[in-house]
């Protein structure tokens, strides 16, 4: 179990980030619950409530503290500092309970110079927001935050002001109402608004062109990461000219991973060609609950989708085969093995138009791992001796006994008294070693006839194939996952009942 305890749970850039690094976690597999003292972030992860220091753990558990001083180092596996602080939490001036201390970049890190123990550098999670044009929307402002003397929110109105913009909307609660009454109420006015905390960042971002930002002590704000993904234009000080970070969000994981000694199992990589349907998963977080990845297939715009850090342009990858459109998703699986996208022991393919579980991500893993990293997972169960198997496409059982001498229906006529069902469909999970073997064995018999659309119903019958020659294990859930099958590449098979 991974436990995030902070001493600050309202709303804030830190839990933000808090918030994304226990759901992120999560997602991948791993046991993370949150703990602070505020509920404003008891909705938003898996999380509990707390009173000072007060929270059950265990000697195996890592601890990740952000904002917390203990007299003593907690007995457990692993006791972890997060800091995204300044001068308010000194990390140097505070007696060490900690193994390893996390900064968000260099230059946060020699802020902190004085501390001289373990650390490493992880920048923030980033949010998928969608990059849009907004030339329409440039006099437009917002100034996104906490509404407080830090923020200095009203030295960024005047600066709006001063720059000519129409409108300006702020974004964030009350946090010194002093503050507020003193400062910022003056200004308020049809032009001047008071929008609140906007929990929908994409919604916050699609109403404004630019973005002013005056606060001080500033570590690595979220806001400037944020408007660098939604188009929006970013007028910070000198306090946010750190450089945004170029790891994907996958990569920042990974970096997690190394330092809490764990590591992933499962990568879901979605197939998709178009660009539209994947921003509207992401806007409605269809996948957000497993550890995803986009593969972009096809020659269709994607200039909507390239700043995404979750997709991959199969495309625009060094090692693809996009001119062969006819084999449809297997060009996806090409592309995940050839240019090592995969760093799990597990991956699962799926098609966008998929319906899954809440404990997919579970049921998966714990599938692959009783199948000994040979074998495939499907799931939908179909007969293998059924006309549709053998006659959907007539370059199924030909090529395969041109390239490797194997006659199929030989072999499922013998193996069908073992197990009568295949996974007729091209969702799959299996090992990645599992994986790299079957596009091997699978390319020369699908480049035989690339040319010709009925290639595209191949691949999906030669998992099964593949398991029976490996003498491999294959096994179908059909509770995890309902394919909805609308057929966008319009390829029809040659079968008809």
């Amino acid at each position: 179990m991974i436990r995030i305890i902070t001493g600050y749970s309202n709303t804030g850039g830190s839990t933000v980030a808090l918030i994304n690094l226990t759901n992120a976690l999560n997602s991948a597999g791993y046991e993370t619950i949150m703990y602070g003292p505020h509920p404003w972030y008891l909705d938003k992860c898996k999380s509990e409530l707390i009173e000072g220091n007060k929270f059950r753990f265990n000697k195996n558990d890592t601890l990740l503290f952000h904002l917390k001083q203990l007299k003593s180092r907690p007995p457990a596996k692993k006791v972890i500092l997060v800091c995204h602080e300044k001068w308010w939490f000194k990390v140097g001036e505070i007696p060490q309970y900690w193994d390893t201390c996390v900064f968000l970049h260099d230059n946060h890190r020699k802020y902190h110079e004085k501390y001289k123990g373990k650390y490493v550098i992880i920048p923030n999670l980033k949010e998928n927001l969608i990059l849009k044009n907004k030339d329409h929307l440039d006099k437009i402002a917002g100034i996104i935050g906490t509404i407080e003397d830090r923020k200095k929110t009203d030295i960024s109105i005047k600066r709006a002001l001063d720059d000519g913009c129409e409108k300006i909307l702020i974004f964030g609660n009350i946090g010194d109402p002093n503050y507020f009454n003193l400062k910022i109420y003056p200004y308020l006015s049809d032009k001047i608004v008071m929008c609140g905390f906007e929990n929908n960042k994409q919604k916050m971002y699609d109403q404004i062109g630019r973005v002013y930002h005056s606060s001080i002590g500033e570590v690595a704000s979220l806001v400037k990461d944020e408007c660098y993904s939604t188009g929006t234009k970013f007028f910070g000080n000198e306090e946010t000219e750190n450089e945004i970070s170029t790891l994907s969000n996958n990569e920042i994981i990974n970096c997690w991973c190394n330092i809490l000694d764990i590591k992933q199992e499962l990568t879901t990589f979605i197939v998709c060609h178009d660009q539209d349907i994947i921003l509207k998963c992401e806007y409605e977080g269809k996948f957000k609950h497993i550890n995803y990845k986009w593969i972009f297939v096809g020659n269709k715009d994607s200039s909507k989708i390239s700043n995404l850090n979750n997709v991959y342009i199969a495309r625009n990858l060094p090692f693809n085969i996009e001119d062969k459109k006819n084999l449809c998703s297997f060009t996806a699986w090409y592309a995940i093995t050839k240019n090592k996208l995969c760093n799990t022991n597990y991956v699962a393919i799926l098609e966008y138009d998929c319906d899954i579980s809440s404990d997919f991500q579970d049921k998966v893993i714990g599938h692959l791992r009783n199948m000994n990293n040979k074998g495939s997972l499907g799931f939908l169960n179909s007969l293998i001796d059924h006309p549709i198997y053998f006659n959907a496409t007539p370059y199924f059982p030909s090529n395969v006994e041109k390239i490797y001498n194997i006659n199929v229906r030989k072999i499922i006529d013998n193996y069908k008294y073992q197990n009568k069902y295949w996974n007729s469909g091209s969702n799959n999970a299996m090992s990645l070693d599992y994986l790299n073997g079957f596009v091997d064995w699978a390319m020369p018999i699908l480049t035989m006839n690339a040319d010709d659309p009925l290639i595209a119903h191949v691949h999906e019958r030669l998992v099964r194939l593949y398991d029976i020659i490996n003498n491999a294990e294959s096994q179908v859930d059909q509770s995890i996952l309902k394919h909805h099958q609308d057929m966008s590449h319009g390829i029809k098979s040659l079968w008809k009942p």
